[in-house]
């Protein structure tokens, strides 16, 4: 996937490597990692020098606000959790039968906020020599009894065989969308027939989350609308971004939004795009605006109409690239006039992944609200 990460020095690299090889002192643990930025800790058009940008990575570092009070559905094992590099280990078996010996451990914690959480990790050990297997799972549950697995190591109701001791890394960034109060984590699995069974290892995974919010909306009608109104959500799968937006306006209002993902399965939308609104409008105007992986959002505006429903008369999209809010690119899609009411979102720095909003049977948007990622 592309991960819209931030580029980093060498001397922060440096920094974090350092905080992990403190925090991961079982055996197997990552020496150093290829860390590139963990979405947190360096203003926009912030330090100039590495010292000073290296003290704010610090800075950010120490203030995590993701948890450390994992626990253990097993009561077996450490978890250490320093800011960003989380460490587990686990030693022995947790059930016997039939001449094989199995083991189950699932590491949890409980999501501060709603977030796509983004990690790379390094798992070794070992599982015996005799019809061993190993399996890696993480996972999140959600409203409604919704409950996501990622399948890291073996596949879905299989384990991985190995013989001995293992390792297996993958050093590509992996996204997991996780909600606040809910539960995610790993699970570790295992099977042998030792006697008696060797079961040991080490996980370790480095991780950045990147809240996701929504600016507040704006238009004559409140987001959800009831009536002659079509409610909108659409945000894209965790890990992935909008890659190009395309506008569509009549003389006086949007009337139709479009957009793609990039690094998204093909179901996301149909055939990978969302589309809502009116796709032309005669006498009307049209035109897009392209996001690379690195393209953050400035503040934008949203502008509604005075009469009517109030429907949005125009929205002007802010963007520049990552580390560099100095060079602002600006599109501006619809006529408004000088006294129409305007809204500028809260959405500088910010990665834009979705949109919500109501519009009416003839497309004319009647509010709508940008759904962005915020690294932190």
């Amino acid at each position: 996937m592309n991960p819209q990460a931030q580029a980093t020095s060498t001397e922060q690299s440096r920094a974090r490597s350092s905080r992990f090889a403190r925090s991961a002192s079982a055996a197997g643990a990552l020496a150093v990692l290829a860390v590139n930025g963990l979405g947190c800790g360096t203003e926009l058009g912030g330090p100039a020098n590495d010292e000073d940008a290296t003290a704010s990575i610090a800075s950010a570092l120490d203030t995590n606000p993701w948890p450390t009070d994992w626990t253990s559905s097993s009561g077996q094992g450490t978890v250490k959790d320093d800011a960003g590099f989380l460490a587990i280990h686990y030693d022995g078996y947790t059930s016997r039968g039939g001449g094989i010996n199995r083991a189950t451990y699932q590491y949890m914690a409980k999501a501060p906020a709603y977030a796509d959480l983004i990690f790379k990790w390094d798992y070794s050990g070992d599982h015996g020599t005799n019809a061993a297997s190993v399996r890696l799972t993480a996972f999140a549950d959600g409203p409604n009894g919704d409950h996501k697995e990622i399948v890291l190591v073996g596949t879905t109701g299989n384990q991985q065989p190995v013989s001995g001791a293992f390792g297996f890394s993958n050093k590509r960034e992996t996204a997991l969308r996780v909600y606040a109060g809910y539960t995610y984590g790993f699970v570790v699995e295992g099977a042998d027939r030792n006697v008696p069974p060797i079961f040991q290892g080490d996980l370790n995974v480095q991780y950045r989350a990147e809240k996701i919010v929504k600016s507040e909306q704006f238009g004559g009608q409140p987001w959800p609308a009831g009536g002659g109104f079509t409610n909108i959500e659409r945000i894209a799968p965790p890990g992935a971004y909008i890659n190009n937006v395309t506008v569509v306006w009549s003389g006086d209002a949007i009337v139709g939004l479009s957009w793609t993902y990039q690094d998204a399965p093909a179901d996301a939308c149909t055939s990978g795009q969302c589309a809502v609104g009116k796709s032309s409008f005669n006498g009307g105007g049209s035109g897009n605006i392209p996001f690379a992986s690195t393209d953050r959002l400035g503040p934008c505006t949203i502008v509604k109409s005075p009469y009517g429903y109030g429907s949005v008369k125009q929205l002007e999209f802010k963007k520049h690239p990552a580390m560099d809010a100095t060079r602002t690119t600006i599109f501006t899609f619809g006529k408004p006039d000088s006294s129409d009411d305007k809204r500028v979102t809260e959405t500088d720095g910010d990665f834009l992944v979705g949109f919500y909003g109501a519009y009416n049977n003839d497309g004319f948007f009647a509010s709508i609200g940008l759904i962005t990622r915020k690294p932190q």
